[in-house]
């Protein structure tokens, strides 16, 4: 019975979001230039190695400084809207051995998406085969265009329908290291739903759960994010050009275990920081950092949200920098707290 539940329910979601949202990407101009979210780049030279790229750096944190919830954006770095960095082959190892036994968990694609989740992968390649040459090349087909090289892993995939079999989606998520989300404005409610994902690395949710969710319900377990930014999100969102991407940066406090494997702690879909503290130490305490961009994609209208998450353990932190962290975590008013888990690692991280 339950069983007969689940699949009625994610037929009715499909159904719905069927009627709802294809009109939003008909409705959307096509004579935006096709290249506008990537330009300008910088391509890499001949001595490119990917083992030479560093991660992107963690927050910097706000010593003495009020707490504050704010949307946080800034003005997108376009020739680094995507980026490579030398931990690329241990995250491609994990991504690929989670699309492989755990598809259904971490990609998820409803009725009407399809258009934003093709166009998503062109530009995916696109910026790829520009800005890191070496690394991927298009070959085959009329033009040459019709697949693409990943040079560092040996392996090729069709990038032009129908894709292998593969959902364009799941290429994107194979070829680059950051997640995707591709979220479209209903016409029945106003509001941006999660209608695609490829959510590899979550940080304390469930993508089943979520996808075709709206923007404001998916962020409900964070305290005040309706009270103070939800209605600006959804303004920001709707007014949002192919002109004026976005980006901020996040960060979540993860407390792991001396053993545990890296897929364990960046596949994390359950809450953070339960159990017993007994045995937390300072070196088993993570900052778990999320770069997030926000793009207009020209022809499907969808807004294309990635997140690439990177982690600094707490104790290469500089001491100046620790101290900044611990004062920026006393500021959090006690909701806020609860919800960062505070109260689990924050003895032990002062």
């Amino acid at each position: 019975m339950l069983e007969i539940i689940l699949a009625s329910t994610g037929l009715l979601i499909s159904i719905i979001s069927v009627l709802t949202f294809t009109k939003v990407q008909r409705s959307v101009s096509h004579d935006q230039p096709k290249r506008n979210l990537i330009e300008p780049f910088i391509p890499w030279g001949e001595d490119f190695n990917v083992q030479n790229l560093e991660a992107s750096p963690q927050p910097a944190f706000r010593k003495d400084a009020k707490f504050h919830m704010t949307m946080g954006l800034r003005k997108l770095d376009k020739a680094n809207w995507l980026t490579i960095d030398k931990n690329y082959s241990r995250h491609y190892d994990i991504r690929t051995d989670l699309l492989h036994g755990s598809k259904e968990r971490v990609l998820q694609c409803l009725p009407g998406s399809e258009d934003a989740c093709a166009e998503t992968l062109e530009v995916v390649v696109d910026f790829l085969t520009q800005k890191y040459s070496q690394m991927f090349e298009f070959w085959g087909g009329a033009e040459g265009r019709d697949w693409i090289r990943n040079n560092e892993t040996s392996e090729v995939f069709q990038v032009r329908a129908p894709y292998m079999g593969m959902a364009p989606l799941e290429i994107a998520a194979r070829l680059a290291m950051e997640d995707f989300n591709v979220l479209l404005k209903s016409e029945l409610d106003g509001k941006h739903h999660l209608l695609a994902s490829a959510t590899l690395f979550p940080a304390g949710w469930y993508l089943q759960e979520r996808i075709g969710w709206p923007i404001g319900t998916i962020h409900e377990p964070v305290p005040k994010w309706q009270e103070k930014v939800g209605a600006a999100v959804e303004r920001y969102f709707g007014r949002m050009t192919t002109e004026n991407s976005m980006e901020r940066s996040s960060y979540f406090v993860q407390a792991t275990r001396p053993t545990e494997s890296l897929r364990s702690i960046l596949f994390h879909p359950d809450p953070f920081n339960t159990g017993n503290t007994d045995t937390l130490t300072a070196e088993d305490i993570i900052l778990r950092c999320e770069r997030q961009t926000f793009c207009r994609l020209p022809r499907s209208g969808a807004v294309l949200f990635t997140v690439k998450t990177a982690m600094t353990p707490l104790t290469s932190l500089s001491e100046e920098e620790r101290e900044a962290f611990r004062s920026e975590a006393k500021s959090w008013p006690v909701d806020t707290a609860a919800y960062k888990g505070r109260d689990f690692w924050g003895e032990i991280a002062s």
